[in-house]
Parts: C-alpha cells; structure tokens; sequence
C-alpha cells in the first residue's frame, strides 16, 4: 500500500511541484522555407498599342467592299486606302453636283458686283463729262456776252452761245439725278449682293458635307502598321469583326496576367524573361506598365486542373529591339513571362 505514495515523492523530488494550470506544453518549430526565387504568370505577345481592328466608318451600313487594296503582311503608313467601299460613284456624283453648284454661286455674286460696280462707274463718268462740258459753255456764254456788250458780234452769234450753256447745265442737272438714282440702286444691290453671298456660303457648306460623304467610301489605316489578319473581301459587307485587324510591329510587348498575391513583387523598370517552346532562347523585356485593377484571368493554362478563374493584373513588358526582331510573327502567341525577385 506504501508503494504509490514513494513514487509520488520521488517525483516531487525530481522535478518540483506543479500544477495542471502552470503547465506548459513544448510546441513544435515549424520548418523555415525560403521565398520563391522568381514570380511565374501567363502572357500573350502583341504589338505596343494592342492589335487594332479597322472598322467602317458610320453611315455606310450595307455598303459591299468595292476594292480591296491590301494583304495580309503589308507594311502601311497611316491615311493609306485599305478598301473602297460601292457607294464610292454615287458620292462621287453628288460631290461633283456640289461643286457645279458653288461655281454657279459664285458667278452670280461676281456678276451682281461687278453690275453694280459698272453703272456707278459708267454714271460717274459721265457726270464728270458733263462738267467738264458746262465749264467750257459757261466760258463761251461769258466770252460772247462780253462780245456782244462791245457790238463785235451778232446778237443770233450770242443767243447760240447761249443755248449752248443751258444745255450743258441741263446735261449736267441729268448727270447728277442718274448717279444718285445709281447710288440708290447700288443700295438696293447690296441687299442682292449679301444673299448671294449667303447662297454662296451654303453651297460651299453643302459641297464640305458631301467631301466628308465621299471619304467615308474610303477606309484608311489609323496608324503605321501592319495588315495582321483580313476579316472582309471585295464583293462582302463588314461585319463585326471589322474589315482587318493590323498593328505596329516594330514596337512589341507582352501582356502578362500576374495573380494578384504575386503583383506586390513586380515593378516598373523591372526585367523579365520571356519562355516559350517557339524561342530556342528567351526574350527579355522590361516592365512598362502595371495595370490600376484587379480582372479575371483570361489566359489559361492547357492543364485541366489549372485555375481558370484567378484573379490577375496586366503587367506590360516591353521587349528590346532583339527580342522584338524574334516576337514580331507572334502576334497572340502565349507565352511564360519570368519576374526575377
């Protein structure tokens, strides 16, 4: 009976008096593991600016591809002609019709002007005719009164004088009313000449609206570029997918879909690696652009069991000039973009 009471006091003397609420169990330290070298994400190659898709202009809606001027794979500076729509003739026509109709306008305003300019003239002048033939009656009317005053001429002689300078203030008296009636008409013609004038702005309005009618018969490339994909050929409508997609080739980039666990760990200015089975080595590039939010994944992975609902930031990585000579025939290729920590 003895026998646990022993056990217990030697127990008391090996490790001092405890308690069950003074106990403390011993943790285990978890292993330490160390942070990834580098971050991993999903990316597609495409020109600097995205791909563009080339569309109609608004207003065409029906129109058939008359002519289409490129190809795939040609190189294109920004206005040249991609297609020519079939409503081409018909604009054609009215912007002619336009033009027929500003020329008319304007020949009628010349016409009014140049009416009012010649009668004031024409009367004008011979107003001054006029004077200029009373000044020298008058001087013969005086010359022959003196005349007769002296008994040196005949007294028909003088009367002759004298009707002669009535005449001429006659003459000038009509000259007067005529280049005041003139004056007043040109007031008149003046009035003709500002509606003319408008008629003439509104068919210079008319023939600017049907210029930008016949341009939208044209579709031209927005940027310098080059013709990636046709979605349209001559004889066919454009449908949604546009007439062609085309982009700048000579700047590329990747768009890499970063998990946004890993985005505190990318930076701009940083380098990157790009892998692909296409490269027989990588690419290399640097960040240009780190996207403001957080989208769904659109990138996935050829592996069933991959997530294919992350949620990610674009991060932009500009490739150098080496790596752009290789990418530049990949347009949309997928590819494994590297962030070295």
């Amino acid at each position: 009976m003895m026998r646990p009471v022993l056990v217990a006091a030697m127990f008391l003397c090996l490790h001092g008096p405890q308690t069950a609420g003074t106990a403390r169990a011993e943790t285990a330290t978890p292993p330490t593991t160390s942070p990834p070298t580098a971050i991993y994400a999903l990316g597609r190659v495409e020109p600097v600016g995205e791909v563009i898709t080339v569309a109609a202009r608004a207003g065409t809606d029906g129109a058939r591809i008359e002519r289409l001027t490129v190809r795939e794979g040609q190189r294109l500076s920004a206005g040249d002609v991609l297609a020519v729509l079939d409503i081409e003739a018909e604009r054609l026509a009215q912007m002619a019709a336009a033009e027929a109709d500003v020329a008319l306008r304007e020949a009628t305003l010349d016409r009014i002007r140049l009416d009012a300019t010649t009668d004031l003239d024409v009367n004008g002048a011979a107003l001054e005719q006029m004077r200029a033939e009373l000044a020298t009656a008058h001087a013969d009317h005086e010359r022959f009164r003196q005349l007769l005053a002296k008994a040196a001429i005949s007294e028909a002689e003088y009367d002759r004088k004298r009707r002669d300078f009535l005449t001429a203030e006659q003459g000038v008296r009509q000259a007067v009313a005529d280049l005041a009636r003139t004056e007043a008409r040109l007031g008149e013609e003046q009035i003709d000449v500002a509606v003319a004038g408008r008629e003439l702005d509104a068919a210079r309005a008319e023939l600017a609206r049907q210029r930008a009618r016949l341009e939208n018969a044209y579709i031209r490339a927005p940027i310098d570029g080059v013709v990636l994909t046709l979605h349209a050929r001559a004889g066919e409508r454009i449908g949604s997918d546009g007439l062609l997609d085309m982009g700048d080739l000579d700047r590329m980039q990747v768009v890499a879909e970063v998990y946004q666990s890993d985005i505190i760990h990318v930076r701009d200015g940083q380098t990157a690696r790009i892998e692909s089975p296409v490269f027989d080595t990588a690419l290399t590039g640097t960040v240009s652009r780190m996207g403001l939010r957080v989208g769904r994944q659109t990138i996935v992975d050829s592996d069933p069991a991959a997530n294919t609902d992350a949620r990610v930031v674009e991060v932009d990585v500009r490739l150098d000039a080496a790596s752009t000579l290789r990418a530049r025939v990949f347009t949309d290729l997928e590819v494994t973009v590297v962030f070295p920590r």
